[in-house]
């Protein structure tokens, strides 16, 4: 048995590790960590009824005057500018939205024969012959297309320097 401990320096690391903190621990039993003072727990109810107090309290004091304060002729006028302002963005809003639902709907009206005539196609061709020929690869055919994607695609140098400067 101590050959496996003494063959393996991790076992022996950690015993020693955990020899040493138990007795560290019997050597300072006294010291303990000090205690914070615990505040003192109050009852659910009572502090459900100290909120309800709160609450009371600020919806009975001061009742809320609502009066207008006097504008002067210049903060209406500003107020009326600003009114009509609004009123005229909202006017161009709204033809902006009726200008795009009107563009909408002729892209769909124009897009709806083009569809027709795909479809058209796509039935004819598919009663041809040619169209039904299955796709079989070997392993000679897909060692060529590597080949190929290589001997197409960019040179090797440059996607290696494109690489490191990222």
């Amino acid at each position: 048995m101590f050959e496996f401990l003494f063959e393996n320096p991790f076992l022996l690391i950690i015993l020693i590790g955990i020899l040493s903190s138990m007795f560290k621990k019997r050597k300072e039993p006294n010291r303990t960590s000090p205690r914070q003072p615990e505040a003192p727990k109050k009852k659910w109810q009572e502090v459900i009824q100290e909120i309800q107090e709160e609450w009371e309290e600020k919806t009975t004091a001061k009742p809320i005057q609502e009066a207008k304060p006097v504008q002067s002729a210049e903060a209406v006028e500003i107020q009326e500018e600003d009114e009509r302002r609004i009123a005229e963005l909202k006017r161009l809003q709204q033809a902006y939205e009726e200008q795009q639902k009107r563009e909408r709907e002729s892209e769909t009206v124009i897009s709806t024969p083009s569809i027709a005539s795909a479809a058209a196609k796509v039935i004819s061709d598919d009663r041809s012959p040619v169209y039904h020929k299955e796709l079989s690869f070997g392993k000679r055919e897909l060692i060529n297309g590597i080949i190929m994607s290589e001997v197409l695609g960019p040179p090797r140098a440059k996607r290696s320097l494109r690489q490191s400067r990222r």
